[in-house]
């Protein structure tokens, strides 16, 4: 086959395909996949964007729930938790005279203990403060809210660890002041998402 057969054989094979490719038909197969790929493409992202908005629903919704409990059940782990701290600390430092020794109430020592038994089974079924301290930094993204809620964790971590009943009071009185500054920083996060 010489070069000019070869040349006029390749440019009516070119020329044939053409032919076929710019046919009504191909060009319909063609054009319909095309829209069919962006129609595809369009209907994903919506599906994506739906699916990421019910999801923000869902975590607002969440939120909500969560400052409800947090307004309504810290308030009473809170106080009892000061009672059964009060009560240990007052067991500790009367256990070696316990039985010359009346609580403020006029209660002795064996009272106090059943006392302080009750008031830890009636903690053991709560959430703890600190609990709801870590929950809230999870779903809560606002830099406000999260540094409130740190230093309400670190407001009981000083309840935990106070040495007497003054200081306990103290630091009761503080976690009192940062739960109503965290619930109030809660309610304004959630009524302003974008804060």
């Amino acid at each position: 086959m010489s070069k000019e057969n070869y040349e006029n054989s390749a440019g009516s094979f070119f020329k044939k395909i053409m032919t076929i490719l710019n046919s009504p038909f191909v060009i319909t197969i063609l054009g319909g996949v095309f829209i069919a790929h962006i129609t595809s493409s369009m209907q994903h992202d919506y599906e994506d964007s739906c699916r990421r908005l019910a999801e923000k629903k869902e975590i607002i919704q969440y939120q909500r729930v969560l400052l409800q409990k947090f307004s309504d059940e810290f308030q009473i782990w809170h106080e009892l938790f000061y009672e059964k701290t009060m009560y240990d600390l007052w067991l500790e430092k009367n256990a070696l005279i316990s039985n010359s020794v009346l609580y403020s109430d006029g209660r002795r020592y064996s009272e106090i203990q059943q006392r302080r038994n009750k008031t830890e089974e009636l903690l053991l079924g709560r959430r703890s403060g600190k609990g709801y301290c870590k929950e809230i930094c999870i779903f809560f993204n606002s830099t406000d809210v999260r540094r409130k809620s740190n230093n309400l964790y670190r407001g009981l971590e000083n309840m935990y660890n106070s040495q007497n009943s003054m200081e306990l009071y103290d630091h009761s009185v503080v976690v009192g002041k940062l739960f109503e500054d965290l619930a109030e920083s809660l309610s304004v996060a959630i009524l302003n998402p974008g804060k």
